[in-house]
């Protein structure tokens, strides 16, 4: 760990074979339904549930949700200290004596993963931490990440190649839980501020390394995941020096997915993927872009069965609302009050007579 020697990952630490390099920061994207959280949770499916942490950005997503912040906290005397009140078990009647408001640092979903990577690292265990940022391009990254941004820079062993300076919010938080686990846990062998199975000394040790370094990073053993929809990215466009940080891995469509093969529509004998692969033509000739194309596991099945319902009001009224909302054409200019009547074959046949002769062809999973 980090204390036995006394140094940050680069301090001295020039990492191992690039030929041996795993991805740390990683960005799943694609169109829309390639399975791209399916891929997180498959990820987290190899990792203990305890260290799997989950968020999922929007526009008014903010650094101070991502890391934390001081937040009003409602504490309870009990006796000989106060901390805040737990409801680990809701079927316990928890006895609350006096209350009072006070400002307590909260943190936040990366915080929490981020300390709990260093106390693991600390603690002989090998366990890995994973991060998982669904729809990482719908917030503002550069806001969000903030000064974290110079912790995504990774050696090759996968630990910060520049660590970060304590604030001085973060410095006193430090100090406070610090005293809590020292004098209040002495009181109270149940009380865990972390919520992790771990020996408190081992907490204190990393707690006082990183008070007298005044520097955070990101260990090797914390893994960040986030997903993009391609037809989302004009939201929050990131800069290259963001995206340079992260492993951008493509989730391609895939019409020859095993699992959808027989998959039909409705009461016709259309062939889900088939047809879907006939739309996404449509859709490039129309916008020039893969951008907005849909993804095999747009609509649910069921029985090999996709309703004519699910077909009309979520892949229809998506076609027509925000793919083809300025080509009318594709629907031979019907009102949707019109369109959303048509019997499901019709309207895919509607769909066909706008495929061109062309050599361009859905890219498909290779």
């Amino acid at each position: 760990g980090i204390i036995a020697n006394n140094k940050y990952p680069n301090e001295n630490n020039n990492g191992t074979n690039m030929e041996n390099k795993k991805y740390y920061n990683k960005i799943i994207f694609g169109p829309t339904g390639t399975g791209k959280s399916h891929f997180c949770s498959n990820e987290a499916e190899n990792i203990t549930a305890e260290n799997v942490f989950r968020t999922t950005f929007y526009e008014d997503y903010t650094y101070y949700d991502f890391f934390g912040q001081y937040k009003p906290v409602v504490l309870r005397n009990t006796g000989s200290y106060i901390h805040a009140p737990t409801y680990s078990d809701r079927n316990k009647t928890v006895q609350l004596a006096e209350h009072r408001i006070t400002y307590q640092f909260v943190p936040g979903i990366f915080f929490k993963a981020l300390l709990k990577a260093l106390i693991l690292e600390n603690s002989n265990d090998d366990s890995e931490v994973l991060l998982i940022i669904e729809e990482i391009n719908r917030g503002n990254c550069s806001s969000i990440f903030g000064d974290i941004f110079q912790l995504l820079d990774r050696n090759p062993d996968g630990a910060s190649s520049y660590s970060l300076s304590l604030s001085d919010d973060l410095r006193r938080y430090f100090v406070d839980i610090r005293y809590d686990i020292s004098n209040i846990s002495k009181q109270d062998a149940e009380y865990n501020p972390f919520n992790l199975k771990i020996n408190s000394q081992v907490i204190l040790e990393v707690l006082e390394f990183i008070l007298q370094k005044d520097k955070l990073y990101i260990p090797k053993n914390l893994k960040i995941i986030g997903t993009m929809n391609t037809s989302d990215q004009s939201l929050f466009p990131m800069d290259s020096a963001f995206k340079r940080r992260w492993d951008m891995q493509y989730s391609p469509i895939d019409y020859d997915e095993e699992f959808l093969k027989n998959v039909v529509i409705g009461k016709t004998n259309l062939k889900w993927c088939s047809t879907l692969a006939d739309i996404n033509k449509i859709i490039y000739e129309k916008t020039k872009t893969e951008d907005k194309q849909i993804g095999q596991w747009f609509i649910k099945q069921e029985n090999n069965l996709i309703s004519e319902y699910e077909f009309k009001n979520k892949l229809i009224s998506y076609l027509y609302f925000d793919v083809f909302k300025h080509f009318p054409e594709v629907f031979n200019h019907l009102p949707y009050s019109i369109l959303s009547t048509l019997p499901v074959i019709d309207i895919v046949e509607l769909l066909k007579k706008q495929i061109k002769e062309s050599s361009i062809t859905p890219n498909r999973k290779k």
